[in-house]
């Protein structure tokens, strides 16, 4: 939880003054937006998670300074949980095309 207070305290301002820009990344390469087909994993690492796949699609994604990017985080039985994480442009493994 504590995460999520110094997150809104450090995004959300700057995101309410226009300083930054934020895109939702959902879509994947020929899956689209529908969360049962999507691929993408956030595998718990140290120190949070590890997030492998690729999105496409992204209203803002060339100008975002920062991703809300939606993730498996399991599976059992053929359902998926899901996590939404926030992943700034500038992280290591991030890459935008245009």
């Amino acid at each position: 939880m504590a995460i999520i207070a110094i997150l809104a305290g450090m995004l959300l301002p700057a995101l309410a003054k226009g300083e930054k820009t934020v895109s939702f990344a959902v879509s994947e390469p020929d899956m689209h937006g529908s969360p049962k087909n999507l691929d993408a994993e956030a595998v718990k690492a140290e120190g949070g998670y590890r997030l492998s796949g690729e999105k496409v699609y992204l209203t803002n994604g060339p100008i975002a300074d920062y991703f809300v990017v939606v993730a498996v985080i399991a599976q059992e039985d053929g359902l998926k949980t899901f996590g939404a994480f926030v992943v700034g442009k500038d992280d290591a493994g991030v890459s935008v095309e245009t």
